[in-house]
């Protein structure tokens, strides 16, 4: 999950630095706190690059408070729902390798991004 923030981060400094979005004070912050729209973003990208109809648009950004949570559950101990969870729990397991699958299509998809884009330096 954290690789997908960063990709997400990486997708929005490309467009700042492609004058493609201005970076004003809420994107600023977006790009450095918001850590489900950093999620949002790669996720957005993957659904538009695999094709996904826009009426799926919607379904894929409602995931993105999910994974925060997600991420959340795999670096944290905590007491939800009356028991204790943590980062060794067996249901991450499953998650963590469909999240991996996530990353590495986004990273993949901002490295052919780049190599069109001799300019872009990150």
């Amino acid at each position: 999950m954290l690789a997908i923030e960063e990709c997400g981060k990486a997708f929005l400094l490309i467009a700042v630095h492609e004058d493609k979005t201005k970076l004003d004070e809420e994107l600023l912050k977006a790009i450095f706190r918001n850590h489900t729209f950093k999620v949002y973003v790669p996720l957005l990208e993957l659904a538009l690059s695999e094709g996904f109809p826009k009426d799926d648009f919607e379904y894929v950004k409602s995931l993105a408070p999910t994974l925060d949570k997600v991420k959340q559950r795999g670096l944290y101990v905590d007491f939800l729902k009356g028991k204790w969870v943590t980062p060794q729990d067996s249901d991450l397991d499953e998650i963590a390798r469909t999240n991996l699958d996530y990353a590495k299509r986004i990273y993949k998809s901002i490295k052919a991004y780049r190599n069109n884009h001799t300019n872009v330096h990150l």
